[in-house]
């Protein structure tokens, strides 16, 4: 591909306010949608399985023990269908966005499940597989197809499955090949090339494998330390793949990369560990990671070749970073905890913005359950006392690093933790028990955001441009969009060759498409056509 070539053209919810005479509360009043898990069985309920997609927010509700589907949109709350009866465990509940559908399993018997998709609607609810075996993971790969890793009930041989998401678009391709974790923080199956790529340890060698759409193809392997686990699997600028080794038996993690260019495997940093801190590999920008290590640093990855840079010297470990991170195309946010504190956990609200004179640290917050969301330019995170009874809800602006007390409340809920769950326009909604009974309740507060922002229905009154470089373009426009786009890519003939979600301003991979004239279509969340601009792949 040349580089620099530009393509141009001109294109109430329900509820009600809750009174009580023991609270003491400041800011917005909470507007209460659901009492979503009434009784003690749902209270003991500390997590609610969610996901927002564009518009749609999709949670899980806990009433007597059965874990039931919702959908939030346009302010109406719908319910979906049951996921699983009392024997389901929340750890048991897996989501996954593909098509701008959400994907999710359901699962009534030991060894029979079934994958479904739903648009958050209980008429757009369909059942794509039903499968007698074990669900292990699943992922969305650079071709646009789902590929579903499966353990078989009979013979409980590893299977690999790839669909379209549809019934008949669904079956099997491949036998006795283990598809990864379905956790991030042990290697989950990544984007790459045109399908995906994953990695496994047998015998004390790391293999990494790709799916070039439906063939599998062993790339290259390494020895690596006895008793190893993969505890991080990313993809840098594109092509080069880096993987994160924990070993128990050398107490160390050492860093892997696949260079593209030689097509090898080199061992690029070892840290030394100890058990139940290990390190995080997480994504920032399409050229870069960090790599979280809890009593060393935080290191920035940059690549070709790989450059290894300490930007921090915090000594306090991270929480879950698979939930309290949050990243856009500037910013990085994350919490920490300090493990010398007694009783509660002094967090620190960290925002990175690719230096390490770029770093902004908020005020320590005393929680022993915090909740972190980001959302466009904004961030949000809940804190709770469960000896007090209190807790706020904090929005940080990404854009001028000031922030903003949303709501708070005092001696008004038990030790359920506050939950954090999305936002819709202007209203963050989240899980509290703000009514001194048992269970959890859903409810709405107004942010405040600045109604200024522009949202995707506007976005066919702004120019946009394509730039092409290498194997990445970038849509630009003179205006922002708090959501990313749906791109979709036609090739001469009108066929619809790749589908891919995109934020204006920032590069995303075209690697996979061969020389020829292309048609790029953008639609917003909302499902509104904005524009259709032409391409050339030289």
């Amino acid at each position: 591909m040349k580089h620099g070539l530009i393509y141009s053209a001109v294109p109430l919810l329900f509820g009600f306010f809750i009174f009580l005479s023991s609270q003491k509360m400041v800011g917005q009043n909470p507007i209460l949608v659901k009492d979503i898990n009434p009784g003690p069985i749902g209270s003991a309920t500390d997590n609610h399985p969610h996901l927002q997609i564009d518009d749609v927010i999709y949670f899980v509700g806990d009433i007597l023990g059965k874990r039931d589907l919702y959908s939030i949109k346009n302010g109406n709350i719908e319910f979906i269908t049951q996921i699983c009866s009392s024997s389901c465990n929340l750890h048991e509940i897996y989501f996954l966005e593909f098509q701008k559908k959400l994907f999710f399993i359901k699962r009534f018997d030991n060894n029979v499940i079934q994958i479904w998709s739903t648009n958050g609607t209980m008429s757009g609810t369909a059942m794509v597989l039903e499968y007698k075996g074990f669900f292990k993971n699943f992922v969305v790969g650079n071709n646009n197809k789902m590929y579903l890793g499966l353990t078989n009930g009979t013979n409980y041989k590893d299977e690999t499955y790839i669909s379209d998401g549809s019934t008949t678009g669904t079956y099997k391709l491949h036998t006795n090949v283990r598809l990864g974790s379905i956790n991030e923080a042990f290697g989950a199956p990544i984007k790459y090339g045109n399908g995906i790529a994953f990695a496994n340890i047998t015998n004390d060698t790391l293999k990494l494998f790709t799916y070039n759409d439906e063939n599998l193809n062993l790339i290259n392997a390494i020895k690596v330390d006895s008793e190893s686990s993969i505890t991080g699997l990313k993809s840098i600028n594109g092509d080069n793949i880096v993987t994160l080794i924990h070993s128990d038996k050398a107490l160390s993690s050492s860093l892997y990369r696949y260079d593209y260019a030689n097509k090898k495997i080199s061992k690029e940093l070892s840290l030394p560990f100890t058990r139940q801190e290990y390190p995080y590999l997480k994504d920032y920008k399409k050229d870069s990671l960090i790599l979280f290590y809890h009593t060393g640093g935080h290191f920035l990855l940059t690549t070709n070749p790989l450059q290894i840079s300490n930007i921090t010297n915090y000594s306090d470990a991270s929480f879950n970073l698979s939930k309290m991170y949050y990243t856009n195309e500037n910013n990085v946010v994350y919490l920490t905890k300090d493990d010398k504190a007694t009783i509660n956990m002094e967090s620190k609200l960290v925002v990175f913005s690719g230096a390490p004179d770029q770093i902004k640290v908020f005020e320590v917050v005393d929680s022993n359950t915090p909740s972190l969301i980001g959302h466009g330019n904004y961030a949000f995170y809940g804190t709770d006392d469960p000896i007090f009874k209190s807790g706020t809800i904090t929005m940080i602006d990404l854009i001028n690093f000031s922030k903003k007390q949303v709501f708070s409340f005092n001696q008004t809920f038990s030790s359920n933790q506050l939950n954090l769950l999305g936002l819709l326009g202007t209203k963050l909604y989240f899980f509290a028990n703000l009514d001194q009974t048992y269970g959890k309740e859903l409810y709405y507060v107004e942010t405040g955001i600045p109604s200024s922002l522009k949202t995707p229905t506007e976005g066919t009154k702004y120019n946009y441009k394509v730039i092409c470089n290498g194997n990445y373009f970038k849509i630009l426009s003179d205006t922002e969009l708090i959501h990313p786009l749906n791109v979709q890519i036609f090739d001469i003939s009108g066929r619809l060759v790749t589908n891919k979600k995109v934020h204006l301003n920032t590069e995303f991979y075209v690697g996979e498409l061969s020389k020829g004239i292309y048609f790029i279509q953008m639609i917003d969340h909302n499902n509104n056509f904005i524009n259709t601009l032409p391409i050339i792949i030289p």
